[in-house]
């Protein structure tokens, strides 16, 4: 499986269960990390993790999130 995102390109090796973050532009593998299990497709999120600070009440307040 292959993503790619921002100049990087993530390739997973089922055989192996690792994956590598490879850098597109001078083909370097900057990071490679082992899996759990054998991946059958990747998925890139670019979504940004909420500050916890930054809310506008008081966590006590009795409501859902």
């Amino acid at each position: 499986a292959i993503a790619e995102h921002d100049g990087f390109v993530y390739v997973a090796d089922p055989e192996t269960q690792t994956i590598h973050v490879v850098d597109y532009a001078s083909g370097e593998v900057v990071r490679s990390g082992e899996l759990p299990h054998a991946p059958n497709e990747l998925v890139v999120s670019t979504a940004e993790l909420p500050d916890e600070d930054a809310h506008d009440h008081d966590e006590e307040d009795d409501h859902d999130h």
